[in-house]
């Protein structure tokens, strides 16, 4: 007996030329959000582009919304390692640089400009999008707490108000301008999020 006789009906192979199709359908989703958004989506042009036949991406998504929620989970859940230097400046430093890398790709600007707008046509997107992200603030508030605990920030602060007002201008930055995320401008809001969440008399008066 062969291996495709005995595989169960309906399960389909991990690797292979299965794991090739998922990429390059996933990734021609990707591109086709970006140039023709959520409501001008076409699965016929999706399928082409990836180079399989139409059936081969219904088969594995029946509904559209599944293969557009795999595509974003795929692309912004790419995890950010959090760091742990010991020194507040130097983790928000880090964090940072890392979400700008991760933000402001080649491609990236667009993508997520692009998957915030179609979040308010698709709860399916809507629900991807707020779950990668809360995933990632619960783990950046980590770093918060950490400084709060080692007394380089004041007692009492909120962490996720505290891990907003560093990562908001980055976002703020990437939609609404085109300048760069740059490490320039990271060192430039890290060191200003620092005054006034310091401890010291150098902060902000509690």
């Amino acid at each position: 007996m062969t291996q495709a006789e005995t595989r169960r009906p309906g399960t389909v192979r991990t690797g292979g030329r299965s794991a090739k199709v998922k990429v390059s359908v996933l990734e021609a989703t990707r591109k086709e959000l970006v140039e023709h958004g959520y409501s001008g989506l076409s699965t016929a042009r999706i399928a082409s582009r990836a180079g399989v036949h139409r059936s081969t991406v219904h088969r594995r998504w029946p509904e559209l919304d599944d293969l557009v929620a795999e595509a974003l989970l795929e692309e912004v859940g790419e995890e950010v390692q959090m760091p742990d230097t010991g020194s507040a400046r130097e983790d928000m430093l880090q964090l940072l640089n890392s979400i700008a890398s991760t933000i402001d790709g080649p491609g990236r600007r667009e993508f997520i400009r692009t998957l915030l707008a179609d979040s308010s046509r698709s709860p399916e997107i809507a629900g991807v999008t707020i779950r990668v992200w809360q995933s990632r603030f619960r783990q950046g508030e980590k770093v918060i707490e950490r400084a709060i605990e080692r007394g380089e920030f004041r007692s009492g602060l909120d962490p996720a108000a505290v891990l907003g007002t560093f990562i908001g201008p980055l976002y703020l930055r990437l939609l609404f301008s085109d300048l760069p995320v740059d490490e320039e401008f990271v060192r430039g809001t890290v060191d200003l999020v620092i005054t006034g969440a310091a401890a010291s008399d150098d902060g902000l008066e509690e």
